[in-house]
């Protein structure tokens, strides 16, 4: 099984665009907790990486773009 640091450096192989997209990230995330920390979560597989909140995609990481 490949891990989470692998996945994340072939979505963004990019250091600052990896570092900026996860600020916002976090920030999203951190917002989502404050409502509830039941409601959200995070799915990733091999080609992105999804944030979610309800049935919502509220942030989508792939081929390097948010």
């Amino acid at each position: 099984m490949t891990d989470f640091k692998s996945i994340v450096n072939s979505i963004l192989p990019d250091v600052n665009r990896r570092g900026n997209y996860f600020y916002l990230l976090l920030e999203s995330i951190n917002k989502a907790d404050t409502y509830d920390s039941n409601k959200w979560g995070i799915y990733y597989e091999k080609d992105r990486i999804r944030f979610l909140v309800g049935s919502f995609i509220v942030f989508a990481i792939s081929n390097g773009y948010i």
